[in-house]
């Protein structure tokens, strides 16, 4: 893959103040980005968008947790044997109950196969963070 010239996502919303986000180039085409994509105040609503043009559009999203959340990173893992397709997981700070703020637990979160390779539009995930 390679990167054209700069221009400014404004399908990939930001929390006032901006925070930290991920990308995770998948293949040619899926891109995957997550960020707090909530809307006011707060870092909330950790969610994965993805592109199947490389970047040029994020269209598909998947809501990974609707709390407070913080930092994340997405990753691919190591592919079973025999298979195609590597799965893919996000880890991220999240808050909990009795903290203050995004960051009192770190969880990961499988992503879904379909919706890394493009294959599928969930809309939430159905995996539980951990």
């Amino acid at each position: 893959m390679t990167f054209g010239a700069w221009r400014q996502a404004l399908d990939l919303p930001e929390p006032p103040g901006g925070c930290q986000a991920s990308g995770l180039v998948v293949n040619d085409n899926v891109v995957l980005f997550s960020n707090p994509a909530g809307h006011g105040e707060n870092r909330t609503s950790l969610t994965v968008r993805r592109s199947a043009d490389g970047g040029a559009s994020y269209t598909e999203a998947l809501e990974v947790w609707a709390g407070l959340a913080g930092y994340s990173c997405l990753t691919l893992l190591p592919a079973a044997s025999g298979a195609e397709q590597q799965p893919a997981g996000i880890v991220f700070e999240r808050g909990a109950p009795g903290c203050t703020g995004g960051g009192c637990r770190i969880s990961f979160v499988p992503l879904p196969s379909a919706f890394v390779h493009n294959t599928t539009t969930p809309a939430t995930s159905d995996a539980t963070a951990t």
